[in-house]
């Protein structure tokens, strides 16, 4: 067994991939510790009402962003570069100009629905100064290239930079004393700054980029990312119609309580989603292999996420008492009934990851449409029906019951999608785990044997002719 690991470990592709993801994890950590030493000073200078005024004029704004940056096309552009790496730059010019103009299309929009509701001056002016920073969202075109290249050190490098440039500026702000306004600004500043590095990185790597918009390929990407561009706006509704509904059924206050929650109880999902983003490409290979090999690595993938959300959620719900008190002090004590919560949302979270992979190496993307449609709608009326009760509370349980219903039991109403269903509550189960790993392990090596044995059959042969 410990030879075997050691095989895996000392494989180029496996290393390869593990460098990446080490990666990602690295800038990830990194970004949880800036969000510690800034973000809970940011949190408590602000306090619960400035803190949620901030955070609904970001969910507001967010609710935007995937039609701004059309994140759903992001997966379509990276295994089309896999496929046809000769036309990478048509590919990401393309994708480019096709988030340039829906970011531009999106800021008299966003005017226009405040307009619309009568908003207040001072928080359309958060809104709209949030909202601008969506024009530099084009730029992440060229994370994409480093993707397909398994090469995300360099994004590493301009996200942490930009952490570092944001935090100094922000601890600025307040020792400055300075306003809501000055804070939101920052945001942008943010944006900014990561797609310039990101521009400095593809300079440095791969000269300036020659870029081209091609309608048959933009016609092309839209038409089979549309079900994942839906998707992916019902995605960010999903995760910001929450803050956005506290704040017009409940108070700013409750919004800064839940947003403080939320913030932690997300904190640690750049772990599935690095690890997930770095094997993207294994997964889409093995499909091509038997499903001897393909089914299993993604049964493991799911095993490994399901347990590591398991542990992470015990261990914050029996801690979030004191966690709270710690970082933010009395004023925040509220959220940490939210937090115990909105912990336990990791789990489906990790399986909505892995099976939007799946759904996607089995041409499925209409089903994930579907999905992400349903899970939005239950959470927005289950909203609705808890917030005025429970409040934040009330909006952590609604978030948690519809994850659950469209991470996990949707895919029991397609035939087609039973056998995700399966995995997922197979990753439950150790003993039926080890059986599977056992069972991969022995196909792996009748595999091995017979590839041995059709090379010694064709070196007898060899010597039977030279004779």
């Amino acid at each position: 067994m410990i030879t075997r690991l050691q095989e895996a470990f000392q494989h180029p592709g496996f290393q390869k991939y593990f460098s990446n993801t080490s990666w990602l994890i690295a800038e990830k950590i990194i970004k949880i510790f800036s969000s510690l030493l800034v973000g809970v000073l940011v949190t408590r200078y602000l306090g619960p009402e400035k803190f949620g005024l901030l955070s609904y004029a970001i969910s507001y704004a967010g609710m935007f962003a995937a039609f701004t940056n059309l994140v759903g096309m992001d997966q379509i552009v990276v295994m089309q570069i896999l496929k046809n790496p000769e036309q990478k730059d048509l590919l990401l010019g393309t994708s480019f100009f096709l988030k340039l103009f829906s970011s531009l299309l999106a800021i008299p929009i966003i005017a226009s629905s405040l307009f619309a509701q009568g908003s207040d001056v001072y928080t359309t002016y958060l809104i709209l100064i949030i909202s601008s920073g969506f024009i530099f969202y084009s730029f992440n075109v060229i994370d994409l290239r480093f993707q397909s290249e398994v090469k995300s050190k360099y994004i590493v490098y301009s996200n942490c930079i930009s952490l570092l440039i944001s935090a100094i500026i922000k601890i600025i702000l307040i020792y400055k004393n300075a306003s809501l306004l000055a804070f939101a600004i920052v945001t942008v500043c943010d944006i900014f700054f990561n797609a310039l590095l990101y521009f400095l990185f593809h300079i440095r790597i791969y000269g300036f980029p020659h870029w081209n918009f091609s309608f048959p390929i933009a016609k092309s990407l839209l038409k089979e990312s549309w079900p994942l561009l839906f998707s992916s706006i019902f995605m960010y509704l999903y995760m910001k119609l929450d803050q956005v509904l506290i704040f017009h059924l409940a108070s700013s206050k409750e919004v800064g309580l839940y947003a403080t929650a939320v913030r932690l109880s997300e904190a640690w999902h750049f772990v599935p989603i690095a690890i997930s983003m770095s094997v993207f490409p294994a997964i889409v290979n093995s499909k091509t292999l038997r499903n001897e090999v393909y089914l299993p690595r993604v049964q493991k993938l799911f095993f490994l996420l399901t347990w590591l959300s398991i542990l992470v959620a015990a261990t914050i719900t029996l801690l979030a008492d004191p966690i709270m008190q710690f970082l933010f002090g009395s004023e925040f004590l509220g959220s940490s009934d939210i937090l115990k919560i909105h912990i336990w949302i990791g789990i489906f979270f990790g399986f909505g990851i892995v099976s939007n992979q799946w759904y996607l190496a089995e041409g499925l993307q209409k089903l994930l449409f579907l999905r992400t449609l349903i899970g939005l709608l239950l959470n927005v009326i289950l909203n609705f029906l808890f917030i005025p009760l429970y409040g934040g509370v009330g909006a952590a349980i609604a978030t948690v019951i519809s994850y659950a219903c469209a991470s996990l039991f949707f895919d029991l109403i397609n035939k087609k999608t039973i056998i995700c269903f399966k995995m997922k509550i197979t990753s439950f189960n150790l003993k039926q785990f080890y059986l599977i790993l056992k069972s991969s392990q022995s196909t792996v090596l009748t595999q091995k044997l017979k590839a041995r044995t059709e090379q010694d059959k064709k070196q007898n042969d060899d010597f039977i002719d030279d004779k």
